[in-house]
């Protein structure tokens, strides 16, 4: 079974690349642009690990 990874990251670039490399190793990755809106969806992901950036525009 792949892993599951939620990254949360608001910068488009940065956020991309992330993915790739995440992608690379195997994993499954969904990736949310906003802290808000990983509540609402948290429970259906249900992630084995959360990657997010501390410094995100949009706060939770």
């Amino acid at each position: 079974m792949q892993q599951r990874v939620l990254l949360v990251e608001d910068d488009e670039d940065l956020g991309q690349l992330m993915v790739q490399f995440i992608q690379a190793d195997g994993f499954s990755v969904d990736w949310h642009r906003r802290g808000e809106l990983v509540l609402s969806s948290l429970a259906s992901l249900r992630p084995d690990i959360i990657l997010m950036d501390v410094h995100t525009a949009s706060a939770f």
